[in-house]
Formats: C-alpha cells, sequence, structure tokens
C-alpha cells in the first residue's frame, strides 16, 4: 500500500501560495479532519483554493458543481460534505438575497474563525507573521508543524558546512554552466528515482548545452525535462565516448600526412600512391583499393616502420629497368635483326617502332643506304 508523502499531498498545489499549501497540508494531516473521507477532503481542498491568502474569513464564491468538477468527485459527495462543514460550524453560507446590481448570490459561502485557526490561514485579528510564530503542536501523532521550517534550514546550513557536498568531477562540470551544488544534488536524487544516473544524461546533453549556451535555471529545467523522458542514457553516453576517443586519436595523426602527399611508395608486392586524403593500393596481381578515413593511418605507420619505402629511394627502383629503357632496348634489337631493304619506300606506319630512341635509330640507318 502506498503511504502517501507531503510531497505528494502538495504536487497538485504548487501554484498556489505557500499559506494555502500550508492548509491544504493541514487538512490532509491533522486529525480533526478524520471526519471527512477521502473524497470529503477533496472537496474541502478545492474550496480552500478559492480562499483569500490574506484573510480566511473573506467569502468565497463556489457552485457546487463546479466544486464537483474540480475536486473529481460526484454531485452528491459535494453536498453531503458541505452539510457535515456546516454542522461542524467550520463553513457557513452567506445569501443576502440580490446584490445591488440584482445578481443572485446564493453560491457564497463563508469559512469560520475556527476553521481558520484550524488550518493557519490568517484573519482579520491574527496575521500571517503571527501565526508563523506559534509553535503549538496538534494532537495528532501523524501531523508535522511547518513552523519548524527555519530550524531546519538552519541545521541543514550546519551540516552542509561540517560535511560538505562531494560531487564526481564528470557533475562538477556543471557548476560551470550556473547549476548550483544543491541543484546538482536535487537533479541525482531524480535521475536515481528514475532509474537513471545524472553522469550519463550529462555526458548526453553536455554537447547540446555547448553548441546553444544554456545554462542557469534553462539547463536545470532541460535536464529535468531528460530524466522524465525515457531512453536508454547508459548506451548513448558510451558511444558518445567511444565517438570522441576516435576523434582525438585522428586530431593526433592527421598531420602525417602532409608530408607524404602526391608521393609513391613501394613494398613487398603492393605499391602505394598517396594523394590528399585518399591513397590508391595497388597489389602484384594488379587489383586495386582505395583507402581514406581513418584506414590511411595503417599506412602512414607502415611507412614510419619502413614496411614501405618511398619509391625514389627504393632498391626496387634502382635496380629494376625503366619501362622507357626496356622500350628503346627492345626497338634497337627489332632494327637490327630486321632485313634491309634498299628501296625508297618507307615501312608501313604500325611496324615503325613506339619509342622515340627507335625512331632515332631508324632515321640514322635510312640515311645511310642512301649514301
Amino acid at each position: 500500500m502506498h503511504v502517501p508523502t507531503i510531497h505528494d499531498v502538495i504536487k497538485p498545489y504548487q501554484k498556489y501560495p505557500k499559506v494555502i499549501q500550508q492548509s491544504i497540508l493541514r487538512v490532509e494531516t491533522h486529525p480533526a479532519f478524520s471526519i471527512l473521507t477521502k473524497a470529503g477532503k477533496r472537496v474541502l481542498k478545492c474550496l480552500l483554493t478559492r480562499v483569500n491568502q490574506g484573510n480566511g474569513e473573506i467569502p468565497i464564491r463556489a457552485r457546487l458543481d463546479l466544486v464537483a468538477e474540480g475536486a473529481d468527485v460526484s454531485y452528491k459527495t459535494v453536498q453531503r460534505t458541505m452539510r457535515i462543514l456546516k454542522s461542524l460550524t467550520w463553513l457557513s453560507p452567506v445569501s443576502p438575497g440580490r446584490t445591488d446590481w440584482g445578481t443572485f448570490s446564493s453560491f457564497r459561502y463563508q469559512f469560520s474563525a475556527d476553521f481558520c485557526s484550524l488550518v493557519k490561514l490568517p484573519t482579520k485579528s491574527k496575521t500571517i507573521n503571527q501565526i508563523e510564530d506559534e509553535t503549538i503542536l496538534s494532537d495528532g501523532g501523524v501531523y508535522i508543524d511547518l513552523s519548524f521550517k527555519e530550524d531546519q534550514l538552519k541545521i541543514s546550513l550546519e551540516n552542509k558546512g561540517k560535511n560538505p557536498i562531494t560531487l564526481p568531477e564528470e557533475l562538477r562540470e556543471m557548476e560551470k554552466f550556473g547549476i548550483k551544488e544543491t541543484g546538482i544534488c536535487k537533479l541525482r536524487g531524480l535521475a536515481h528515482t528514475a532509474g537513471y544516473k545524472l553522469e550519463h544524461i550529462w555526458t548526453v546533453a553536455k554537447s547540446y548545452c555547448e553548441k546553444f549556451g544554456v545554462n542557469g535555471n534553462r539547463l536545470y529545467l532541460y535536464i529535468s525535462k531528460m530524466i522524465q523522458t525515457t531512453s536508454d542514457y547508459e548506451k548513448r553516453a558510451l558511444q558518445i565516448l567511444r565517438m570522441g576517443e576516435v576523434s582525438t586519436i585522428s586530431k593526433v595523426e592527421v598531420p602525417n600526412h602532409t608530408q607524404y602527399r602526391f608521393k609513391n611508395f613501394v613494398g613487398t608486392g603492393v605499391r602505394v600512391r598517396i594523394f590528399d586524403g585518399i591513397a590508391e593500393v595497388i597489389k602484384q596481381n594488379g587489383d586495386m583499393i582505395t583507402v581514406s578515413g581513418n584506414a590511411l593511418n595503417k599506412l602512414y605507420k607502415d611507412i614510419e616502420d619502413k614496411r614501405l619505402v618511398n619509391q625514389d629511394d627504393s632498391l626496387y627502383c634502382a635496380t629494376r629497368p625503366s619501362t622507357t629503357k626496356k622500350q628503346s632496348r627492345d626497338a634497337k634489337s627489332s632494327v637490327l635483326k630486321a632485313p634491309q631493304h634498299y628501296s625508297s619506300v618507307s615501312p608501313p606506319i604500325d611496324t615503325l617502332p613506339i619509342s622515340v630512341d627507335a625512331n632515332r635509330m631508324l632515321i640514322r640507318q635510312l640515311l645511310k643506304i642512301r649514301r
């Protein structure tokens, strides 16, 4: 069975003044009102929301059908509760007939001075300051007098001085955004009640707050709304942390590509051509792979470890003849082995060597023949 707390009682009436909230709390906790049922107490609390906070004896206007709708009870329940309040002399109807403007005023009621004293409502003879100075407790064991609120505040301040608030380093960052320690502790308690950890929620909300400049009371309300929203904040926080680690690694290693840009590197059975932000890896069998992004870090690592060598400085390129020299030697041998023709007709175009050196050698041979 759920036992209602003070917060549960006051929560529906937070928009009303504190004097009204205190009187509603006394209706819920004071033994004198045990004569009323739960529905009857809801009717009485609905009537108290219409009371003047400066003088509880000022008549209020209340239609029974509207009171039944506001208290979420039946019309018969309102009539029965009003009869009980009249019999206890806590409430009396004010019906002077018609007003000066000719309107009917039979729906006006007035609380008695005894009732106002019971629920701590101010009257003409007793102001709110005089009521706060009184510290008389009721006879009920379940009632808690709110006049000790100032003493409780002093005690909490003394405890705070002796035992300072300890928060994790992740939550200490929230102080830079204008949230006090007490506010962080309250948010932490709300998150714990909802089954979350405030550290995970703050990790998710931090980037948004930095981007749009959310701080102070706006940030407090924003995180409170996140706590009330169902989401897997733990997984979202871990994903953000992993992305942050990858971005940190890439920021450290990205400057290496500037010294390797637009160069060729060779290794065992592989040739690499690095461009601006991408690289082409050509294998010995002719397959070509395009590499980009974080995969370039492995190529940079191989270059630093000398597994990939610059093509101009490699022994592989120094010992291997170039393609142009090989073509010129093949063209020269083909000319020497070709039969000597003494005709002035030039050979067909498709039989001419492709290399420039071969063309020059052929011209020299033709000139010697003509001589």
